[in-house]
Parts: structure tokens; sequence; C-alpha cells
């Protein structure tokens, strides 16, 4: 089985020895498992990491996106450039093929045996849940209400513990089959182009889910 994994990425090399680190940890076949990032130059030495750490993959892909601001909380229009960057991944995943494609942030550590766990699941796409670091009450789910998506607050009798459920939105990591990503693109929406992916998502007759058996931490903020 092939697997991608991707993101896009600017200016991380605070974390991205670690997000390695993570994805090393999972023990996947490293001569089946690609990467792909959508790169914008930065000031730091995030470049330098991919490429040390790229050898170690049958395929490191650098997307080299200096077209587009970079996706910083400041760049007004961030969440459509955030749809046009991750695009340009599900443009390269359609060349290579893999049989499976985890869309995992930078900044989110796994533990190990996640990725072969959500791949077991068996689901059009699916993701763990993942922890803020430091804390916030902001889960990485969310179901429709009409228009609308609202975020599923874990550990409730909609978002129960250490199983696997249906929602409407995933955000930060999930692993999606082949034919998703052949059928779907990214689009911007006001609250964040996860939501306009799980619109598209819908619209094609897929289903999203969760696997809170498998809990990652998001370490937003670079000091910690």
């Amino acid at each position: 089985m092939k697997i991608s994994i991707g993101a896009p990425v600017y200016q991380r090399e605070w974390v991205l020895d670690r997000w390695f680190a993570s994805i090393l940890d999972q023990e996947l076949s490293l001569k089946n498992t690609s990467i792909i990032f959508a790169y914008t130059e930065g000031n730091d030495n995030t470049l330098d990491i991919i490429h040390k750490y790229g050898q170690k993959f049958s395929d490191c892909v650098v997307l080299e996106c200096n077209d587009l601001p970079a996706f910083v909380d400041r760049n007004p229009k961030r969440y459509e450039t955030l749809a046009i960057l991750r695009n340009r991944i599900i443009d390269k995943l359609r060349e290579l093929q893999p049989d499976y494609y985890v869309s995992w942030d930078t900044d989110i550590l796994l533990p190990p045996g996640t990725v072969k766990g959500l791949i077991k699941d068996n689901k059009d796409v699916v993701g763990p849940y993942v922890d803020l670091v430091p804390p916030q009450d902001i889960p990485n789910c969310a179901t429709r209400k009409g228009s609308d998506f609202r975020r599923i607050k874990p550990y409730t009798k909609f978002y129960p513990k250490g199983e696997l459920f249906e929602v409407d939105a995933v955000f930060a990591v999930s692993a999606m089959k082949n034919k998703v990503f052949n059928t779907c693109y990214y689009k911007s929406h006001p609250g964040g182009e996860d939501y306009g992916w799980a619109e598209n998502l819908r619209d094609a007759g897929f289903h999203s889910w969760m696997d809170s058996r498998y809990i990652g931490k998001h370490f937003y903020r670079r000091d910690n």
C-alpha cells in the first residue's frame, strides 16, 4: 500500500523536527511513503529540515508556492490561500496516485499507530481527536446545522470517547482514500478551507468520520 503525507508549510523550523519524528514513529513502510509540501518561502530553516528528513521516504516533493501570500493570521485571504495550497497538493496526488493520503498539518503530533489505525477504519475520510497545546476548547470536528457548521464538544453523547463516529467535518489531520482526492478539491469558506472541503465531500457523496481512540497534540504556538 502506498501512502502520501502532506501539508502546506511556512516557517515551521520550531516544530518540524518533532513532526517528522512523529511520522517515523508511525512505523510505516518508508519505501512506500511519500511526503508532499506546498512550501512558502520564509526566513528560517524549514526547507533544510525538509531535505534532511525527505531522503528517508520514497519521494519528497516540495511544491514552491511563492506566488501566493503567506498563510498567516494577518493575511485577510488566509483561507483562500490555504485552499489553493491544499489543491496544489491534490494535483500532485493525482499524479502519484497513492492508495491513501494523510493530510497532516505540521504543528500536529500523533501517537504511534495512528495512521495505520485510521487506514484500518476503512472510511472515506477519517481523523483522530486532536488536543490543543496549550488547551483551548476548539475541537477538530464539526456537525452541520442547516447552512452552518458547529464544532462538536468532545466526550459528550455527540462525541463519545474511544469510539469511531460520523461527523460532517474533520480538521487538522485526516486520512482519505484515493477516490476522495481524485474527486474533490478544497474551496475557501468564511470559517476555514476545511469547511469548504467538507461541503465538497458531502456534495460528492463521501462521508467523514472521527476516531477518538487516537489522540494527537496540536502545538499551535512557538513557545510550546
